[in-house]
């Protein structure tokens, strides 16, 4: 498989696991401490795209992060399945 291709599954699966985290928890982000993934991983540039793209939100708490569905993602998560 392309290295792209395993970018665009990674990307998805991320937006997948935010959405299915929000459904279950009334609407929460899901959490990392900061340092979970390192700064330009794979993880992190696949978080910061769909943060570009609308499709997530990020805040900070203290150390931790956190990733929030926006409208557009979860709209973009249903209609892709």
């Amino acid at each position: 498989m392309a290295k792209y291709q395993d970018r665009i599954n990674l990307r998805l699966d991320l937006l997948t696991k935010v959405y299915e985290h929000y459904f279950a928890n009334k609407g929460a982000g899901i959490s990392f401490p900061k340092g979970s993934f390192e700064e330009g991983s794979e993880e992190d540039l696949a978080y910061v795209y769909l943060i570009q793209k609308g499709l997530l939100e990020k805040e900070h708490m203290g150390a931790v992060k956190i990733y929030k569905m926006t409208p557009y993602g979860i709209d973009y998560v249903e209609n892709s399945k």
